[in-house]
């Protein structure tokens, strides 16, 4: 496993992967970074994807993820994985398509608990009659500077 610091446009992101695989990003605005070191070929690859998608020139990934969770979690993170860019789902839309409309909180952790954000774009996620959270309330700028990035190219 390889951890690398990404530097990008939006904001620095730390990547875990197998060299080939990303399995883990997570935004890192608010750590101090004093050292980018993103010298993997795959670091690069994905770092220039993200970039693009950060300047509203890329809509999808052809970046390899892998996750690890509970079969619960896993399932969340896959009708996440499939909104389309510039759409959201509410927490209850996608606890109906797992079938049980009262699954709107487990959801919610389970979307917390995601440790590859962008690819499986929990920003997508919204409450009923808001934004909802994102990574705590301290990264919810990052959710509406995203969405407001996909919206802005749809």
């Amino acid at each position: 496993m390889k951890e690398e610091i990404l530097k990008t446009i939006f904001a620095p992101l730390r990547l875990i992967s197998n060299k080939e695989t990303v399995l883990g990003l997570e935004f890192l605005v608010d750590k101090k970074v004093n050292k980018y070191n993103s010298n993997s070929d795959f670091a690069k690859k994905v770092e220039k994807e993200l970039n693009e998608y950060f300047r509203g020139t890329r809509k999808t990934f052809d970046i390899k993820i892998s996750v690890t969770g509970t079969t619960f979690q896993k399932n969340v993170w896959k009708i996440v994985s499939k909104i389309p860019y510039g759409r959201t789902l509410t927490y209850k839309e996608i606890a109906e398509k797992l079938g049980n409309k009262n699954l709107s909180r487990a959801v919610g952790q389970a979307l917390k608990s995601n440790k590859i954000v962008i690819f499986i774009p929990c920003h997508r996620v919204v409450a009923k009659n808001g934004l909802g959270g994102y990574s705590g309330k301290k990264h919810i700028e990052i959710k509406k500077n995203l969405l407001r990035i996909e919206k802005s190219m749809v």
